[in-house]
């Protein structure tokens, strides 16, 4: 059982800011917003926003977020759009893609369960690439790699050049 301090402000602000961020997630995906589509975002997103404040505090704030983690959404965004390209040439070839090994920084279990979460989340987020099974502790990825391009998720979430076989 968690002994800390209960901070209850905190934790309202803490639980909103994810509710919005659920929110913000959610509307962004629409093609046009109304009314009953706001009220079930808002719905959805305020169990979001409780889960994400519960789950921190059973995991015992336990994942160190590197800084540079932070361009994540901006890097998946433009990689997507990169991949696309990428997959819409595979397609057009018939390429299946290849499978490849990428293996991440030994590193603190916490902190190595923060990447790997990352890491999954990165890539999956894209049309090109999808990480297909865990291996070695969390720490070595199978990835199918359908559209290679620019400079990969996995560089910034491995903190530099990875080993790519």
């Amino acid at each position: 059982m968690d002994d800390r301090p209960t901070r209850t402000p905190a934790l309202w602000a803490e639980g909103g800011t994810w509710t919005l961020a659920a929110l913000g997630l959610w509307l962004a995906t629409l093609s046009s917003v109304s009314l009953p589509e706001v009220c079930f975002a808002l719905a959805c997103a305020i169990p979001c926003g409780i889960c994400a404040v519960a789950t921190r505090r059973a995991l015992g704030d336990a994942w160190h977020l590197r800084r540079r983690w932070l361009a994540l959404p901006l890097l998946v965004a433009w990689t997507a759009l990169a991949d696309l390209a990428g997959v819409m040439r595979a397609a057009s070839s018939r390429s299946s893609g290849r499978l490849r090994h990428v293996d991440l920084p030994t590193e603190p279990e916490r902190t190595a369960q923060a990447r790997a979460a990352l890491f999954i989340l990165g890539i999956s987020a894209t049309p090109g690439g999808l990480a297909i099974h865990v291996d070695n502790g969390l720490r070595r990825f199978v990835v199918h790699d359908l559209a290679s391009s620019g400079k990969r998720i996995e560089e910034v979430l491995a903190d530099g050049p990875v080993d790519r076989r």
